[in-house]
Order: structure tokens, then C-alpha cells, then sequence
């Protein structure tokens, strides 16, 4: 976890590789963390690709990610 300006405001971020034991499966994640008016937000993105390359997945991911927008 380090701290990373998100949108241009202060954020944290995660980065790490998730996994389920019982099934046996797993993969790697981003996490961003921010405050915005008063509220908390925590956006997660995983990615399960068996077999595949999981550096395209992550980087779409992150791209939804970035677009995070406070609605109303």
C-alpha cells in the first residue's frame, strides 16, 4: 500500500495478488482508496484469467478504475 494522488486528489493504493484456497484459484488485484465530500470510497479490480497473460486484464482494470465519478 502507498500513498498516490488519485484523479489529482490524495489517495492510497493496493496492489497484490488475491486467492481462495478451498478452490484453488486466485489472481492479481489493484485497490485505490479516496475521500471525496465527506465520503469514503474503495474501489477494487480482480482478475481471474487461467492460462492467459493478466497484464492486459490488469490494465483495463485500472482503467475502469480511473473513471470513478461521484454521481448526484
Amino acid at each position: 500500500m502507498y500513498t498516490r494522488a488519485f484523479q489529482g486528489a490524495p489517495g492510497l493504493r493496493w496492489e497484490g495478488v488475491w486467492q481462495n484456497e478451498k478452490y484453488v484459484i486466485g489472481g492479481p488485484f489493484r485497490a485505490f482508496a479516496c475521500h471525496r465530500n465527506g465520503d469514503s470510497f474503495l474501489m477494487v479490480g480482480l482478475v481471474y484469467a487461467p492460462g492467459q497473460d493478466k497484464m492486459p486484464a490488469l490494465r483495463q482494470v485500472e482503467a475502469m478504475i480511473s473513471t470513478f465519478r461521484m454521481v448526484g
